[in-house]
């Protein structure tokens, strides 16, 4: 249903992850027009089963502790947030400058 569609129900879940209930859940979908069976039978389907489980070994087996978690060229990111300044931007700068 497109990008607007998915940012909707992403924040949908991530506001009610903690209290979910899939029945509050099939009538957002329904509100919003968008095809309640569909997308619970696509969620709960073994391959998005095996994609999650996927992540999740490699979450662990890289002893990453938070997410997102950053690499650039094979390196971690210990700590990609920092008030006031764009870490990020100069992080890619400098991967794209071969540093």
């Amino acid at each position: 249903a497109g990008v607007e569609a998915y940012f909707k129900v992403h924040d949908w879940l991530m506001a009610n992850q903690s209290a979910f209930v899939i029945e509050e859940f099939r009538e957002f979908l329904a509100t919003n027009g968008l095809d309640a069976e569909a997308v619970i039978a696509r969620m709960t389907s073994p391959e998005v089963s095996a994609a999650i489980q996927d992540d999740t070994a490699e979450f662990y087996a890289k002893k990453m502790n938070t997410l997102p978690h950053l690499w650039v060229d094979y390196k971690d990111v210990p700590r990609w947030k920092l008030e006031g300044d764009d870490v990020i931007r100069a992080i890619v700068e400098r991967a794209a400058d071969g540093q």
